[in-house]
């Protein structure tokens, strides 16, 4: 990975997730919530998106 200025949790969890180490704690209610917010993201770029694509 390139040379990144991490503190020391960083570090540790870059360490562990490329020895396969790293483990998730996400929930099925954090995934929910996350999903949510991911398409409420989308819905609310894609009229911005659109009007862009339309001036170009």
């Amino acid at each position: 990975m390139r040379d990144l200025l991490l503190d020391s949790d960083e570090q540790e969890l870059l360490d562990a997730y490329e020895a396969g180490e790293f483990d998730s704690e996400l929930t099925e209610e954090r995934r929910a919530y996350l999903v949510d917010a991911a398409r409420e993201s989308v819905r609310r770029d894609q009229p911005i998106a659109t009007l862009l694509s339309r001036q170009g």
